[in-house]
């Protein structure tokens, strides 16, 4: 129960210390003691807070049978999983994120029934957006949107105290949270700092916001959208164009028929009345799905130019987990809606699809369980384990993506010491290498394999035999020098792979360097 230690560290983390002090709290009851156990404890009960109020915000929205059909949607999607297995502080954020929603979509309630808010209401949301503040600064910047989008909305609707009020409430829970976390904005400086040094120019701001999408899209639905070009604009737009081509003729012979006219009829009140139309065209858009689309999207622009995503991929798509509910809520209500439109005196259809679209969902998040490889905590072996494996020895980590090495953390909490070196400095540290074998324990080499996959998935596309080996090598060479330096380094012993396994969603390798003196 020292929490000195938790906020010292801190000082230099990238997110406020309230799921640390809780974990600390937590684990403070079994000292010298590990398990991941210690933080499900964290875990379940977020889960079935974000279930809990997912239902509430959706029963606000629509009504108790779609609620129940987007939290079993949501609570059985691949992303869930990724969110509440992850043991980090994404999942506790998801979970107030998601109270912050409902409480907001309540007030909004109140206000377009014209209904007096009750006096808990404020103190409660400020609460519980300071908590979500000290969870994750990314919370402050998705509510610190949804809090502007929705201020302008009660200024339009010329509910002023009602904005004074809840904005000052969020306020308040910002400098709350700025007066706890004094260095909040060097540790921002920082890391914009370290943003700028990197190399991402290749990816694009709409490239990062794609692959952002598509980590959260993608695990919802199982429908890619594809980040890297492709041919699908150019196929709308030939769909569109031929749409069009057809439709011209059709309207010319079809001119004197009751819908041709009707519609021409329209057209020309528009064309006289435009305001007065696209007034009503507002009163009849649910603004609620309209800001929630807003605020994903800003929030999503905006994390993907302050984040490298570009260096890990999708793994960086859990920036986006506390608002995988929001996207269910939004791709639910444009799916109904576009239904409600086509079906406007079959309601009873659109409903039915509706459903059919969830069950159908529903089963291909159970059927297709365990199919991503990126799952944090998915854990495949093959030999020996990794953990056993490095217990007792000096570990040399060549570390090819930037940040496994704390995804390795409980892999190497039994290792006597470990040195991190980068692709292309591996061969810079040879003291160090030396000073290493004159111990007497074993020496192992770990290494980020991300050739192998791309390699064997390039030569599944050439079709001759006799290319494959020449493909696969040539793409394997940075791979093999690795091994070959570190095959060279202790004259002795030949290196030998003893264990691969897979490291939040990368397959490393371990290779014994050197035997322990009498192995």
């Amino acid at each position: 129960f020292s929490y000195g230690s938790v906020l010292y560290n801190h000082k230099s983390e990238l997110s406020p210390p309230l799921h640390s002090l809780i974990l600390h709290t937590i684990c403070s009851f079994f000292p010298e003691e590990f398990s991941p156990w210690f933080s499900f404890v964290i875990n379940i009960p977020t889960f079935i807070i974000t279930i809990i109020f997912l239902f509430f915000s959706v029963r606000l929205l629509k009504n108790e049978i779609m609620a129940i059909l987007v939290c079993t949607w949501y609570g059985f999607s691949s992303v869930a999983i990724d969110t509440f297995i992850y043991l980090r502080p994404y999942a506790l954020a998801t979970a107030l994120f998601t109270v912050i929603l409902y409480l907001c979509l309540y007030m909004m309630k109140k206000v377009r029934q014209k209904e007096r808010i009750k006096p808990w209401f404020f103190p409660v949301i400020g609460i519980v957006a300071y908590l979500g503040f000290m969870t994750h600064y990314y919370v402050i910047l998705a509510t610190g949107i949804l809090t502007a989008l929705i201020c302008i909305w009660l200024m339009v609707r010329k509910r002023f105290k009602t904005m004074l009020a809840y904005g000052g409430t969020m306020l308040v829970a910002l400098v709350l949270t700025i007066l706890c976390c004094s260095n909040m904005f060097s540790v921002f400086g920082s890391q914009f700092d370290y943003i700028g040094s990197l190399t991402e120019e290749e990816y694009s701001l709409i490239y990062k916001c794609k692959m952002l999408i598509n980590g959260i899209v993608g695990r919802l639905t199982y429908i890619n959208i594809p980040y890297t070009k492709s041919a699908l604009l150019q196929i709308i737009l030939a769909c569109l164009v031929f749409v069009i081509i057809i439709s011209i003729p059709l309207i010319y012979l079809l001119r004197d028929t009751k819908g041709i006219l009707m519609a021409r009829k329209r057209v020309k009140s528009f064309v006289k009345k435009p305001m007065y139309y696209i007034k009503r065209l507002c009163k009849g858009v649910n603004w609620i799905y309209l800001i929630l689309l807003i605020m994903t999207a800003i929030y999503t622009v905006i994390v993907s130019y302050t984040t490298t995503v570009g260096d890990v991929s999708e793994i960086y798509s859990r920036y986006l987990f506390a608002l995988a509910p929001v996207i269910a809520i939004i791709l639910t209500g444009v799916c109904h809606g576009f239904l409600k439109i086509i079906f406007r005196k079959k309601r009873i259809v659109s409903k039915a699809i509706m459903t059919l679209l969830f069950v159908t969902v529903i089963i291909a998040d159970i059927g297709y369980y365990g199919s991503f490889t990126t799952y944090f905590f998915k854990k495949e072996t093959v030999g020996q384990d990794m953990t056993e494996a490095l217990t007792d020895t000096n570990v040399i980590y060549v570390e090819l993506l930037t940040g496994l090495i704390g995804a390795s953390s409980t892999r190497l909490k039994n290792a006597n010491s470990y040195f991190l070196a980068r692709p292309t400095k591996y061969d810079l540290y040879t003291d160090e290498y030396e000073a290493a074998m004159e111990q007497d324990e074993a020496v192992m080499l770990v290494v980020d394999d991300i050739y192998t996959d791309t390699a064997e998935y390039l030569c599944s596309m050439v079709e001759d035999e006799d290319q494959k080996q020449e493909v696969y090598d040539t793409y394997m060479e940075p791979y093999y020098e690795i091994i070959t330096y570190f095959n060279d380094l202790y004259e002795d012993f030949t290196i030998c792979k003893v264990s691969e396994e897979i490291v939040q969603g990368h397959k490393m390798d371990v290779y014994i360097v050197k035997p322990a003196t009498g192995d």
